[in-house]
């Protein structure tokens, strides 16, 4: 009987040690979870918490600074909402008291029914132990299921509290929460969204709380609509120009066009500062009109970079309504963004400056869809005039449910002359009528081929006497074409040749 009694106590014990094991596991898990459950509740972005921020933010000129400051209020913010929720899961003394209570009680009712077994004094201590303890543990745990919060200074809330104070909750050693890369996402540019388009924002935190409890396998969706958000233009910078740069880039073009060039830069110079001050200032765009490879696409680069604004370049040939605007969000499935957004995402600087509207938008083969007579390019061209008229420079944006500034400067190109008298007078019309032979020459040698020889991992240096000659050859071969296209062509083509020479497979060396 006494070896039964033993057995039968530390068999006990055993098996409460194990239970309180596993369920101190299960405890901590649940915390976690019900810590990030709580969380998805949370607004992190009241502008009652940014708004003592303000103020420095915008006085920084950098990307980099900014973000550095946003992203460091909102840790702060998610600390103290961390610390509060963890908080909320400890139980007060009363709660512990009664708890133990429970054990103390129920070993006190079955100590008697072990010492009525035995008079030993061994067996006796053993069975009080067993009754006291582990008997208790074992059976009655549903008493203690909420023990693991109330464990004191190693309990799971402490913990998670410790990681919250020190910081490292922020890089997930605690928990992970799956959405702080978003977070950050969106913290660096929400100032700047509430500022200048208050219904983005307030429709990016809406989709912010929907994320968070919808199925894990939608967040890719989710995450991509708040990625575009916050690589949108937004606001203004002073943008000031590199005159040196552009006049050496602009030489080579005739009289009339560099006068023509020079009226558009100081309009863009004066309609950047009086959008840094908070006026509007809209003209008609421009309209580069002349044969392919006459200049148009690289004057507009050319101001874009003597600014050091972002260059959006969007192509209109094939495209239609829907493509040029995009589709409704989806969570279940991955929608077009439209050329526009797309064009003006990928337009972001990787660089220091604070991406802003006072960019330059360059859509090009404006004259297809003039001349094209089928419904898709009748249905592009009516938006894009409703979208050119100088009252009404925005579009809605299905998939960003909310309606979009453009760009101040917008410039047009095609090949072919505009006849409608009604609208031409939409435009600004500039003339691009090609290069003379000396200008060809200036123009290869400053931008077209430092650009190839980029694209080719050469360097000027890596060119002969004979390369040098076979270049100059290129140029007087294509003096009929007024443009540089064909010449940019055949010179990359002979550095290709150059550049893989030997290491290719080369069909002209088969056997005669």
């Amino acid at each position: 009987m006494k070896r039964f009694i033993y057995v039968i106590g530390i068999c006990s014990l055993l098996i409460s040690i194990n239970s309180y094991s596993e369920k101190n596991r299960e405890a901590k898990r649940s915390v976690e979870k019900r810590i990030l459950l709580k969380l998805n509740n949370v607004n992190f972005f009241d502008y009652d918490e940014w708004k003592v921020i303000e103020k420095k933010y915008f006085s920084l000129e950098s990307s980099a600074a900014r973000d550095k400051l946003a992203i460091e209020h909102f840790n702060s913010i998610y600390r103290d909402e961390v610390k509060s929720i963890a908080k909320q899961f400890e139980l007060n003394k009363a709660v512990e008291v009664s708890v133990i209570g429970s054990i103390l009680g129920g070993g006190l009712l079955a100590s008697p029914i072990v010492n009525s077994l035995t008079m030993n004094a061994t067996a006796r201590i053993v069975g009080a132990v067993t009754t006291q303890i582990a008997l208790p543990l074992a059976f009655m745990w549903p008493a203690l299921e909420l023990s693991p919060y109330t464990l004191g200074e190693h309990g799971p809330v402490s913990l998670i509290k410790d990681a919250a104070k020190s910081g490292r909750i922020k890089n997930g050693e605690s928990f992970e929460d799956p959405y702080m890369a978003v977070y950050h996402e969106f913290a660096k540019i929400y100032l700047s969204v509430q500022k200048e388009h208050p219904d983005l924002c307030k429709k990016t935190i809406a989709m912010i709380n929907k994320m968070r409890l919808d199925e894990s396998e939608n967040i890719p969706h989710y995450a991509r609509y708040i990625e575009t958000v916050a690589a949108l233009p937004f606001g203004a910078t002073p943008l000031y120009p590199n005159q040196d740069f552009l006049l050496d880039r602009l030489e080579g073009y005739s009289d009339v066009v560099a006068n023509q060039m020079s009226s558009l830069i100081n309009n863009f110079l004066f309609k950047n500062e009086n959008m840094y001050l908070g006026k509007t200032y809209i003209e008609n765009p421009y309209y580069f009109q002349g044969i392919p490879g006459s200049g148009k696409t690289y004057a507009a680069e050319t101001i874009a970079a003597g600014f050091r604004a972002p260059f959006i370049n969007i192509a209109l040939d094939g495209a239609d309504y829907n493509a040029i605007v995009g589709e409704e969000f989806s969570v279940r499935e991955s929608r077009k963004r439209g050329r526009l957004i797309e064009s003006m995402v990928a337009t972001k600087p990787a660089d220091d400056d604070v991406y802003s509207l006072n960019s330059v938008l360059f859509l090009d083969e404006f004259d297809r869809l003039l001349n094209a007579d089928d419904y898709a390019s009748r249905q592009v061209l009516s938006f894009m005039l409703k979208l050119l008229a100088p009252d009404h420079r925005y579009f809605y944006s299905p998939y960003l449910g909310v309606k979009i500034k453009l760009p101040q400067l917008i410039i047009l190109a095609g090949n072919y002359e505009i006849k409608d008298d009604a609208l031409k007078n939409r435009f600004i019309i500039m003339k691009f009528d090609g290069f003379d032979l000396d200008a060809k020459r200036s123009i290869v040698n400053r931008a077209i081929l430092p650009k190839l020889l980029a694209s080719t991992a050469m360097s000027i240096e890596s060119l002969n006497d004979d390369d040098l000659a076979a270049i100059e050859q290129i140029i007087l071969n294509n003096q009929e074409d007024l443009g540089l296209r064909s010449i940019e062509k055949d010179l990359h083509d002979y550095l290709i040749k150059k550049a893989t020479q030997g290491k290719f497979f080369d069909l002209s060396r088969r056997r005669k």
